[in-house]
């Protein structure tokens, strides 16, 4: 007895003195900056981070928070704490001017951990390998646009059919998303396999179906949850969002991979079609060293990357631009006046861009209006660096805000304002601006930005040069134009009305 009450006693000195220095070490750990002189930002809370401060999106939380701490700043995120740049200086000063520090890209775990790699244009770090992939990219891509490969023909083709669909459905209310995505997978299933599919093709049904359900708002929400704390990962309903996950990027990859083997059994090096074509060519007349970077695996998942990013953004910003036009119908009847002037019953083409100011500031004013991709892509720091001050240690992780540029009241006079207007000088003419980064910048900025650009123009001016949009007269109001993270930043499902013009 003598004993135990001993060993209770020391039991309970150690529980007195271990228990407030855990407590203190954890607030330590917590409090400490990476660098004396890293940015600033809220504390938050020893785990939990800034979670508890997150609005619904945090869309408008970090936008805020920048007026208080400046346009870099840090915010302690659970399980990945993550500096912000929130003026366009800034985002252009560290990845353009200083592109070869802040290019690298952090793994991202949920992909990590099904994928056990990190291939692809997407995912890899920067570095020689990414740059020789991002060169054969470039190079496929301009090839489409500026060469012969036709990819105004291939656009078009696919505008044609997507009006043709809605046309059976003339006066009855209809998901319009639906015929985009379709369109916009043909599009870049031609670009990159050589191929279209039919609607009833099971590989393509797949491939749809696979994208719709990655793109579930519910199971964005788990996700995000298991990236900031990991260990929710292992209770229901986050395991089950998870697993779901995991199975879709598996079933995609494994679509890949017949995509891929079907291309390669036809290649012919004397007749490059698409870009697994030109990877091929590549892998075959490389030397030895670079072969072995042109691998199978690699191809695979570029090929994943380039489906996941060219479905996905065209389809959800021709779908802002439709529900857009909803609620300000003025705009559609700008556009088909500009058809009509410049075009006619001709099939529109690139070349009238130029013709046409207010289409193109329409289309820069729902990229603006409406960042499909809020924060871009996270990026790494692969180097030390200092940025508008302040020290960023190599392996921090970046992000730029988007949104806080396309809606910075210092760029944009009543920025929560649709007004395409804000893009077009005194003399008429259409303003390319700098400050719509929806691609991105620097080295890292979007691969296919010429080619959705191309495609989200033929898209719009082919259907409104047929078709009417109206609102479900079902519905007391209109849809609402918050939108939902889903991944991505999109419009709350909705029908819209199509007439013939």
């Amino acid at each position: 007895m003598a004993m135990m009450a001993f060993l209770y006693a020391v039991l309970s000195q150690m529980c007195s003195w271990t228990f407030p220095v855990i407590i203190a070490v954890v607030i330590y750990r917590w409090l400490r900056k990476p660098h004396p002189n890293f940015p600033p930002g809220p504390l938050g809370f020893p785990i939990i981070g800034v979670m508890p401060y997150m609005s619904k999106f945090g869309l408008d939380t970090i936008f805020e928070w920048s007026k208080t701490y400046g346009p870099v700043l840090f915010a302690r995120f659970p399980a990945n704490p993550t500096v912000f740049l929130n003026t366009y200086e800034v985002i252009q000063e560290a990845f353009s001017k200083q592109s070869t520090k802040f290019s690298g890209r952090p793994i991202m775990q949920l992909l990590y951990e099904v994928t056990n790699d990190t291939s692809g244009i997407i995912s890899k770090d920067y570095g020689h390998e990414w740059k020789l992939q991002r060169k054969l990219g470039n190079k496929v891509f301009r090839g489409f646009l500026f060469g012969d490969r036709g990819f105004q023909t291939i656009v078009q083709q696919e505008a044609k059919l997507v009006i043709e669909q809605p046309k059976k459905k003339i006066d009855l209310p209809i998901h319009l998303n639906v015929e985009l995505s379709k369109a916009t997978a043909n599009v870049i299933s031609k670009v990159v396999i050589g191929k279209r599919f039919d609607e009833g093709d099971s590989q393509f049904q797949a491939l749809l179906g696979s994208e719709k359900t990655m793109g579930d708002p519910k199971d964005a929400v788990l996700l995000q949850l298991n990236m900031m704390f990991p260990i929710t990962g292992r209770f229901p309903p986050v395991k089950w969002a998870v697993k779901r996950s995991a199975k879709i990027h598996l079933d995609i990859l494994d679509l890949m991979h017949d995509f891929v083997i079907e291309r390669q059994n036809n290649f012919n090096p004397d007749n490059i079609q698409c870009f697994v074509d030109a990877y091929l060519f590549q892998q075959q007349n490389s030397n030895p060293k670079e072969a072995a970077i042109f691998s199978k695996h690699e191809l695979h998942s570029i090929v994943k990357d380039l489906y996941f990013a060219g479905i996905e953004t065209s389809s959800h910003t021709l779908s802002w631009a439709f529900l857009i036009i909803l609620h300000d119908p003025e705009c559609q009847m700008k556009i088909q006046t500009e058809i009509d002037c410049v075009i006619g019953k001709d099939m529109p083409g690139l070349n009238h861009r130029e013709s046409m100011p207010y289409t193109c500031a329409f289309l820069q004013e729902v990229l603006r209006f409406r960042s499909v991709v809020p924060y871009g892509a996270p990026h790494l720091t692969n180097a030390d660096a200092k940025l508008n001050g302040y020290y960023i240690p190599k392996g921090t992780t970046v992000m730029a805000n988007i949104w806080g540029v396309h809606n910075d009241p210092k760029n944009w006079t009543k920025p929560e304002k649709f007004d395409p207007l804000r893009h077009i000088d005194g003399n008429g003419n259409f303003v390319l601006s700098p400050r719509v980064i929806s691609f991105s910048v620097g080295q890292r900025r979007c691969l296919g930005e010429l080619l959705a650009r191309s495609e989200l123009f033929i898209f719009l001016v082919t259907i409104l040069q047929n078709l009417n949009i109206s609102k479900d007269p079902s519905l007391n109001g209109l849809p609402s134009l918050k939108g939902v993270m889903s991944g991505f930043f999109v419009p709350s499902e909705h029908k819209i009305v199509l007439a013939c013009r």
